[in-house]
């Protein structure tokens, strides 16, 4: 009996040994597995133009076949907030459009603004027919301030207000303003690694060529900062003696218009025959002299060609 206990007691501690030992090798061989793929796995391909280091083949290649990456647009940015252009227009009738229109510049400087514009027209003696358009640029939040003043010179005869949005243009542009600075900024850097003659006259162009482009994606975005940051004003001042249906739009307008230059066309004309009327005694008589010698000296022609056929 206890050799048989001591068999069995054997063999159990065998079998668990071996388990164990089972154990083990299995988390060995995952372990070897896990690392083996670690190793093996390829790292991630690194973008086009990451390793800026690595001189290309060929300086002019290269900056050529980044053309695509210009082109391809830019990650679209967040809009924060909107950009709008502001115009407002207005008519108003006062009793001294001179000053009305010095009083509106006066404003738009103190409200931190500006005279964007000035055309006026009409008699210094008769100021009741003359006439002013003012267009002012003044910050956006300064624009209401400054037409309810400006209404506040007379009386209004039209009033108008254009909106535009243009917050999808000016992150376009500042988008694509931010690739060309960087696609230049590439380009230079292969001119300057350049090594052949070709690769520096091919790199010249590509250079001139992105730097315009560059350079209208500048203006366009200073055209569109200066419509944004500034509102439009523009202020038409009449005097007393303009009706309000003597605007520059509508049929009133173009027949006052066509009215006045007719008169104007008249005048024009008889001011030419009044200069002319005192010359023409002189010219008829100018005239009648020489139809004169010229049908004498006709008439002595024809007697000497018959003189000349008679037989003798």
């Amino acid at each position: 009996m206890d050799d048989r206990a001591g068999v069995r007691g054997t063999a159990l501690a065998v079998l668990v040994l071996g388990v164990v030992g089972l154990a083990g090798c299995t988390a060995n061989d995952d372990d070897s597995d896990s690392a083996a793929a670690n190793v093996a796995a390829p790292a991630p391909a690194a973008a086009p133009g990451a390793e800026r280091g690595a001189p290309p083949q060929s300086a002019a290649d290269a900056a050529a076949g980044g053309s695509a990456g210009v082109a391809a647009p830019a990650q679209p940015a967040v809009l924060t907030a909107r950009a709008l252009i502001v115009s407002v227009t207005r008519t108003v009738r006062v009793d001294d459009v001179s000053d009305a229109a010095r009083r509106a510049a006066d404003l738009a400087t103190q409200r931190g603004g500006r005279l964007d514009g000035e055309d006026g027209s009409g008699d210094p003696d008769d100021p009741e027919h003359a006439r002013a358009v003012v267009t002012l640029r003044v910050p956006p939040e300064q624009a209401e301030q400054v037409v309810r003043a400006v209404e506040g010179y007379g009386d209004v005869l039209a009033r108008g207000r254009s909106v535009s949005d243009v917050t999808q243009q000016v992150a376009d542009v500042d988008a694509r303003l931010a690739n060309a600075r960087e696609s230049v900024e590439r380009v230079r850097g292969f001119y300057r690694r350049a090594a052949s003659v070709r690769d520096v006259v091919s790199l010249e162009r590509e250079l001139a060529t992105r730097t315009a482009e560059l350079e209208a994606l500048e203006a366009r975005q200073t055209a569109l900062r200066d419509s944004t940051t500034y509102s439009t004003v523009t202020v038409t001042f009449v005097g007393r003696a303009v009706s309000e249906g003597d605007g520059d739009e509508g049929f009133g307008a173009g027949l006052s218009g066509g009215w006045k230059a007719l008169t104007a066309s008249v005048a024009v004309l008889l001011t030419v025959l009044g200069a002319v009327l005192p010359f023409l005694p002189v010219l008829a008589l100018l005239g009648l002299a020489a139809w004169y010698a010229r049908r004498v000296a006709s008439r002595a022609a024809e007697r000497r060609g018959r003189a000349a056929t008679v037989p003798e």
